[in-house]
Parts: structure tokens; sequence; C-alpha cells
């Protein structure tokens, strides 16, 4: 494994557990999870199949897949974006994760700059992985301590059988239904030029004193 160390399961389990615990990886799936990444096991092509949709009366045409895999290796690093890759549809594709050290924990609801956000896009597999409201599968990055890498890690959270598609709801951490369309328009176009843009909501005293830091002079 060109000089990286080769944890067993305990040791795995020692590594990771809270972010296993965190992602909501079911406990189950931990052992498999294990062994493709110490093995560097990528068999997405053993049991996912892409199939190519095709549209008339103008519709654009999409690619959806079906079955199940467990982990999507990631194809690119994206450090920074181009201006084509800034325009179209690159919210579908572009994701991020947060990264920050256990010293600064205590100091990211004060500075949330402490974290340092990566950027990435999903191979043409994960790429493919289409948005829906009730979703068949759930997608975590997973950061691999003994290779310093960061993975997506996808699991069905429904019974799929063959020809069944894998979606995911790409905007599950938005809990509020008024929020939700807004997140959504890299899949659901809407318009909203009419609605106004004033805010509504009244900043309060502990508003501005809630990320104050105690200082001595």
């Amino acid at each position: 494994m060109n000089g990286t160390t080769q944890p067993d399961f305990k040791e795995f389990i020692k590594l990771h557990d809270d972010q296993l615990r965190a992602s909501g990886i079911p406990a189950h799936f931990w052992r498999r999870l294990h062994e493709k990444l110490l093995h560097e096991i990528y068999d997405a092509n053993t049991s996912v199949m892409m199939q190519q949709i095709e549209y008339t009366n103008d519709d654009e045409g999409d690619n959806e897949i079906g079955s199940e895999e467990l982990t999507v290796n990631r194809d690119w690093d994206i450090l920074v974006c181009s201006d084509q890759l800034l325009v179209s549809d690159s919210n579908k594709y572009c994701r991020y994760y947060k990264l920050s050290t256990q010293e600064n924990m205590s100091l990211l609801s004060q500075v949330p700059e402490l974290q340092q956000i990566m950027w990435y896009v999903l191979d043409e597999v994960g790429s493919r992985i289409q948005h829906s409201d009730e979703p068949t599968a759930r997608m975590v990055p997973f950061y691999y301590v003994p290779r310093n890498l960061c993975y997506s890690v996808f699991w069905p959270i429904k019974d799929l059988q063959k020809n069944d598609s894998i979606t995911i709801d790409y905007v599950e951490h938005v809990k509020n239904p008024e929020l939700r369309s807004y997140y959504l328009l890299p899949w659901e176009p809407e318009d909203f030029s009419n609605e106004p843009i004033e805010h509504t909501y009244i900043f309060t005293d502990e508003y501005f004193t809630a990320s104050e830091t105690s200082s001595n002079i």
C-alpha cells in the first residue's frame, strides 16, 4: 500500500468511530467499508449499471444508474474552479467537505474560517446519481486517516431490485421547508424573481454578541 499503514478492523474503528456514527453509516457496513478502503477496492462496475434515458419533445437527456454500491472513488480534486466550470450545471456536480483540527473544535462556532473547505467532483458513477425528494440511498464524505484521503460513501436506505435507480436527497441538511426550494435550484429550476428581497427577521442584541470572545485590555 505504498508505505501506508494497514490497520486491522479494531484500529479502523478506533480511528473512525466518531466519524462513522456522525455520518450515520449503518454499523453492518463498517467491516466491508474497512475492507474496501484498506485494499482500495473500487468495484462499482460489478453491481452498478448506467442507463441512458432518451427524452422527446426537446427535453434534455439525463443519466440514471441502478442497483447499489458502497464507495465512490474521487476522480478529480478541484482546487481552483475555472470560469467554464462555474456556469451551467456545475452546482450539481461540485461538492465539498470541511476539515478542521481537533485543537480548533471549540473555536469553530466563533471562527468558522478555521475550517478548510475542500472542493471535489465525484467520478463518472457518482456524478450520475440523481436527486430525489424520496431517495433510495445516502451519500456522505468519509475521511480515511491511514491514507489521508477523503472518499464518498453511499449505501441504500431502501431495498433495491435490479434496474431500480439510486437516488439521493442532495439537500437533506436543509431542514427549513421554506428554504428547501432555493437549495434545489440546480435540480429543480424555479423563478423567484417576484419574491421580495427585503428580509423580515429582526437582529437582536443576542445575535450581535453571540460570537464575541472575551479579551483582556
